[in-house]
């Protein structure tokens, strides 16, 4: 009676079925980050009327806040350079 053993064929040089999924989940993953990035930049900075209507309630908040406490010379210097700076 005979043995025969057959030895598996190692896959060709450049050919790793399992480096070959990697790649393309790298390329897809990559193209994902672009279609993103591209999404969120063209967008307009129109502002809506939900965002309007937060900023509002913002300033209504903030006008409270310093009637209660108000503040001293040095936070009004700070909160006109960030209003100057928006």
């Amino acid at each position: 009676m005979e043995c025969k053993t057959t030895i598996p064929e190692a896959p060709a040089a450049g050919r790793d079925p399992r480096a070959r999924g990697a790649k393309r989940r790298i390329v897809a993953m990559v193209l994902a980050a672009c279609a993103a990035t591209l999404t969120f930049t063209a967008c307009p900075d129109k502002k809506g009327p939900a965002e309007k209507a937060g900023e509002a309630v913002d300033n209504g908040v903030d006008k409270l806040k310093d009637a209660v406490t108000p503040d001293g010379p040095a936070e009004k210097l700070g909160k006109k350079i960030d209003k100057a700076t928006e």
